[in-house]
Formats: C-alpha cells, sequence, structure tokens
C-alpha cells in the first residue's frame, strides 16, 4: 500500500522526492522509530527527521514519543495518517490550478519581451522602459509570440481540472 502517484506528485512538490520512500514505509500502518527508518533507508537520522517535521507540519504523520530506559532518551514512533492525504492534495491541486489560471491570464492579456540570449523576459511596460534592451547584457529583445505558451497552459489547466474531479 504504498504512496499513489497522485500523493507522490503532491509531496514531491510540497516536500521532494526524499520524503516519498519514508512515506511508503510509514504507509504500511505500524509506527516506526526515526532511527529504524534511518537505518532502512541508509540516510542521517537528521536528515530523516527533517522531512519527518515537515510532513508532521502538513498534517501527514503524527508521532509517539517514548523514553529508552537504558538510554535514558526520547525514542520518536512515527505513525502515517491517511485521512488528511485527501485535503492537502485537493488543497494543493486547487491553488496550483488558482496559480496557472492567473498565470494563463497574465499571458493572454499582456505582451513579452525576450532576450535572445535568455537571459530576461520582460512585459511590453518594462521593455519600453529599458529601450527594448536587455537589462543583463544589453542585446535587443525580441518579441515573443504567445500562442504555443497559451496554448500550452491552456492544456496543463484543463488536465488540472481534470485531476481535481479525481481527487
Amino acid at each position: 500500500m504504498g504512496v499513489n502517484k497522485i500523493e507522490e506528485d503532491v509531496i514531491s512538490e510540497m516536500i521532494g522526492d526524499e520524503a516519498i520512500p519514508i512515506l511508503n514505509m510509514l504507509k504500511e500502518g505500524k509506527s516506526v522509530s526515526e532511527f529504524r527508518i534511518s537505518k532502512i533507508l541508509k540516510k542521517e537520522i537528521n536528515e530523516i527527521r527533517h522531512i519527518l517535521y515537515k510532513l508532521h507540519g502538513l498534517d501527514l504523520v503524527d508521532f509517539e514519543r517514548k523514553k529508552d530506559d537504558d538510554k535514558g532518551w526520547y525514542v520518536y514512533f512515527w505513525l502515517y495518517k491517511p485521512k488528511t492525504m485527501k485535503h492537502i492534495s485537493s488543497v494543493h491541486k486547487k491553488t496550483k490550478l488558482t496559480r496557472m489560471v492567473e498565470r494563463l491570464e497574465r499571458e493572454k492579456n499582456h505582451e513579452f519581451y525576450i532576450c535572445t540570449n535568455k537571459c530576461t523576459r520582460l512585459n511590453f511596460e518594462t521593455a519600453f522602459d529599458f529601450g527594448y534592451k536587455c537589462p543583463e547584457c544589453g542585446t535587443v529583445l525580441d518579441y515573443e509570440e504567445k500562442n504555443g505558451k497559451v496554448t500550452h497552459l491552456e492544456k496543463e489547466v484543463e488536465k488540472m481540472r481534470k485531476v481535481l474531479k479525481v481527487i
């Protein structure tokens, strides 16, 4: 019962790919100590804790603290909270969709100029202020055709809307 594709995409975007193996271990249903996770994944304990704290911040995992009677320190046992994933995934995708729609509107409603050396991309007003020259290298800026970019963004927005229907 590992992380599915939608969950993996959300976690990768929000935390990073390094969180996926940890979440896969926790999704097995039993609480797991951070030391065991570190040992199995062959990663430093501090790196594992850092990721676990990020997952905890998203309310995807919870922990139980137990005192080690022999050594006298506390050991944290982590457990996956499956009910939270659907909500986080939905909120993340909705936020992403909102940003994509805003970008699409910007692309549709503005003209952009781009440096031939790929230094910068400026809107019409800023390009005009710089005399249609790149502020980085001084090269003359070219008008950027937006049809391909707009079409691509429209497809991405539609794809995201379909994903949200699945979630």
